[in-house]
């Protein structure tokens, strides 16, 4: 710990605080070293030293002052002048010289009210730490999709979580719902579940719907694709920023730090092979989740497995009236029929037929006379 401010060049943060704050401050220091950020805080400061010369200087070198407000820092006049030192180094705010951070839902009083704050309280550990980190880098929150139509459907979909890298659907997601309810039941029991199915079958649309629907309850989602096992780990290294390690860290302390924290974690392994490339360091811990999916049935031994087969005919059927509604639905229920309820044929189908390059009823006496074109045309 660098309390002190022995160390070379000058501190990137000056933690600010009262008696009542101490824990938070404390937290949020030890969050930024991990996170190879250089920190002074008065608590880790050696013995003998002079506590107004060194709070002046902390105040005067590092790059940040991080005040974290409690009701004991807004009577504290240290706690004022530390803050009102960085602000007056810094009246605009561009050098962000000044962060705030509050530790209850109260309003910050003058000057300290003109800053966006960092919230700590009534969140979990990993979004914290997630936004703490944003904020010192200077980084512009952003929409992780474009905000909901404010008319009559209503304000939709709910906040996503503090850590997510989760793909957009590519079409409209489309029944599954007893597919869904397994999914959810073995995620309840277990903390490593598998999807499985045939190429095509629809395994990553199901994983997609299913985190985009409990995205209220998860803190953490992070995405990883496994068709190649050699960049698990690299992929899962992306992650050590958003909880409080350098870009270097091993993948195996991003995952124990996920585990150490209080917030519900979800990984997926998108298209895994086999467990043998399952790497020993990637098994979750309560409360987190490890999700795979994988064409490979052979997971049973590590946990629940949810099989993944053709969709009901009701559910195809509506799908392909979804993508094509000028046609009768007693055609579409004909080349669901001869297509087998695969998913990625039905897609491909209507793709075909809503691009005017087959009518539907052309398709389907094609499908029953000649497939052969069809598959030949990759169809």
């Amino acid at each position: 710990m660098t309390g002190g401010g022995d160390g070379h060049g000058a501190p990137d943060c000056f933690v600010s605080y009262a008696d009542d704050g101490r824990a938070w401050a404390e937290w949020i220091a030890g969050t930024l070293e991990d996170a190879g950020y250089q920190v002074l805080l008065e608590s880790w400061a050696p013995a003998g030293t002079h506590r107004v010369g060194w709070l002046d200087r902390a105040v005067s070198q590092a790059r940040h002052t991080i005040a974290v407000v409690s009701d004991g820092y807004l009577r504290s006049s240290p706690a004022v002048a530390e803050w009102a030192a960085a602000w007056s180094a810094d009246p605009t705010g561009g050098e962000r010289r000044l962060l705030v951070t509050r530790v209850a839902d109260r309003p910050l009083p003058g000057l300290l009210g003109q800053l966006v704050p960092v919230d700590l309280f009534d969140r979990s550990e990993i979004a914290v730490r997630a936004s703490l980190l944003a904020a010192l880098r200077g980084d512009r929150p952003q929409p992780e999709q474009p905000p909901g139509f404010p008319g009559r459907r209503g304000i939709f979909p709910p906040e996503l979580p503090a850590v997510w890298n989760v793909p957009d659907q590519p079409a409209r997601f489309v029944g599954r719902t007893a597919a869904l309810a397994r999914l959810d039941e073995a995620l309840s029991r277990s903390p490593l579940v598998t999807v499985t199915g045939i190429a095509g079958i629809g395994k990553t649309s199901l994983v997609t719907e299913y985190v985009r629907q409990h995205r209220a309850d998860l803190d953490a989602v992070w995405w990883v694709p496994a068709e190649r096992p050699e960049l698990i780990g690299e992929r899962v290294r992306e992650l050590a920023p958003a909880v409080g390690l350098p870009g270097h860290a091993e993948p195996a302390a991003v995952i124990a730090n996920l585990g150490r924290a209080d917030g519900r974690w979800l990984i997926v392994l998108d298209d895994a092979a086999d467990a043998d490339t399952l790497p020993d360091w990637l098994r979750p811990t309560e409360p987190g989740r490890l999700l795979l999916t994988s064409r490979n049935p052979g997971w049973d031994h590590l946990g629940p497995v949810v099989p993944v087969g053709p969709m009901d005919r009701a559910e195809s059927v509506t799908l392909l009236a979804g993508r094509l509604p000028a046609v009768e639905r007693t055609v579409a229920d004909r080349i669901a029929e001869r297509l087998g309820d695969h998913p990625l044929a039905l897609d491909q189908a209507a793709h075909r037929i809503s691009t005017g390059r087959t009518p539907a009823e052309t398709y389907l006496q094609v499908l029953i006379d000649r497939p052969e074109v069809l598959l030949a045309q990759g169809e």
